[in-house]
């Protein structure tokens, strides 16, 4: 059953800040993609550095599109709240699925108009900040050091791309927005091909 069909409202963000419906991934090293990210004005934190020398970033082996919707939690029937496992267990009834990290910066890339951060807005310890859009993606190896993946963010109109770190019991908010990348037909030329991460 596809997610229009099951009533997920698809691309939570889309009507304030046009997220774009497809995101192309290009097959640029992570050197590459870092000095594309700065010459756009995209600042990064430490933790999203990190990131892009994780073995986890795995560079395309050609360049190809990801169909994309952006999800509330509370919109995929966690009304209250749930963790990232079942998060991604509902996602998949859906036909939806986490993306693979290298995603992330082309998203960036392609939605620089992201809405801002709203003025005023308190920041809740544990939480998603206010106005980010996470990018959903497999949890990282039981190790406390490492970053889980990327979320997006735009304050004082600076672009943002965050790493974060989070432990796997963590109840993502009904209000926090994920995006997962649509499932591919079985097949069908979308389905994912790597190749290892160049140096």
């Amino acid at each position: 059953m596809g997610a229009a069909e099951a009533g997920v409202p698809l691309n939570a963000v889309a009507a304030a800040g046009a997220l774009p419906p497809v995101v192309h991934v290009g097959r640029e090293t992570p050197a590459a993609l870092r000095a594309m990210l700065a010459q756009a004005g995209v600042r990064l934190n430490p933790l999203a550095e990190q990131l892009f020398g994780d073995t986890r970033f795995e560079v395309p082996a050609q360049s190809r599109p990801f169909a994309v919707a952006a999800v509330h939690v509370g919109a995929l029937v966690h009304a209250e709240g749930a963790t990232f496992e079942t998060i991604a267990r509902s996602a998949a009834r859906q036909g939806l699925q986490p993306c693979p990290l290298a995603l992330a910066p082309w998203l960036r890339l392609q939605w620089l108009n992201q809405p801002e951060a709203p003025a005023g807005a308190p920041s809740a310890r544990h939480r998603a900040p206010p106005g980010a859009v996470t990018v959903a993606s497999e949890p990282p190896p039981d190790a406390p050091d490492l970053p889980w993946g990327f979320y997006l963010r735009r304050i004082d109109g600076v672009p943002w791309l965050r790493g974060y770190r989070c432990w796997s019991g963590h109840v993502w908010a009904p209000e926090d927005v994920l995006v997962f990348r649509q499932m591919p037909a079985a097949g069908s030329p979308d389905e994912i091909t790597t190749s290892p991460t160049p140096p």
